[in-house]
């Protein structure tokens, strides 16, 4: 089921590796000129500081257009940000929802988007809570074994 955010736009910015999952936290280091002046934009902004993620299709690209990017990402808001090396910026991100791109609402000279919320489907079924104690009895095994 998708929910809709509504026509809010969020800035976006892409990645080259790492990956942001709702609910978790994670340091992405940015240094592509277009990605920093849309971080610019974003810092100078009150808290929230929300923008989404998309990951890009070939990590090779230094400069990809919107259909380089998945239409898949995460909405992300802004923990802490330490200037880097070069210019750079090393900022601590903490994912908040997955949303789908509906469409983009600018690509130049930093990428906007409309989005969609995704919506998880939980099963509860006798089959994957059999899997999750597999799966949390292995972890605990490999834990116990240490290196």
């Amino acid at each position: 089921m998708i929910e809709i955010i509504g026509k809010k736009k969020f800035f976006a910015v892409p990645i080259k590796s790492g990956i942001i999952f709702p609910f978790t936290e994670n340091v992405l280091i940015f240094g592509r000129p277009r990605s920093l002046h849309t971080l610019d934009l974003i810092l100078k902004e009150k808290f929230p500081q929300k923008f989404v993620v998309l990951m890009q299709k070939d990590l090779l690209l230094e400069n990809p257009t919107s259909k380089d990017l998945y239409e898949v990402g995460v909405i992300v808001e802004v923990v802490k940000t330490v200037k880097g090396e070069r210019d750079g910026w090393s900022i601590l991100l903490k994912g908040i929802e997955k949303v789908k791109i509906v469409r983009f609402l600018n690509e130049e000279p930093f990428f906007e988007v409309e989005v969609e919320k995704i919506e998880d489907k939980i099963a509860e079924d006798e089959e994957t809570q059999a899997m999750v104690r597999h799966i949390s009895s292995q972890v605990k095994r490999a834990i116990n074994l240490g290196k």
